[in-house]
């Protein structure tokens, strides 16, 4: 009995700090994207690594060279490292042609070169 209590506080600690929310999220973010890929490509283009987001509406956050933090891909969408669907990357390609040369690390570059890359 004690031990179910134990683990309960301790639960609802974790929850208080938001640490069973963040493990959540990352296990709904496999529904929806591939983590591992994404940091995959990352240090493929020589970018720093990339971590889940804090943001509620977004999956992952970088930090760029300044230390800046960066959130970048809408959360309950899947993206190219996901679904494979050519239909869907031409559809994104066609619609956002301008992320493919935006700054580095903005949120329109990390997403058009993480997670809608036609390379990987």
């Amino acid at each position: 009995m004690e031990s179910w209590i134990l683990i309960g506080t301790f639960n609802n600690i974790l929850k208080n700090r938001g640490v069973i929310e963040y493990m959540n999220k990352e296990q709904e973010i496999n529904d929806y994207s591939c983590p591992h890929k994404v940091n995959y490509i990352a240090k493929d283009l020589g970018l720093n690594p990339v971590g889940i987001s804090t943001k509620s509406d977004k999956k992952y956050m970088i930090y760029d060279d300044k230390g800046h933090v960066k959130h970048f891909g809408q959360m309950y969408y899947q993206d190219w490292t996901k679904t494979r669907d050519r239909s869907k990357l031409n559809a994104f390609m066609y619609r956002n042609r301008k992320w493919y040369k935006a700054p580095k690390y903005s949120p329109a570059y990390l997403s058009a070169h993480l997670l809608w890359n036609p390379d990987y």
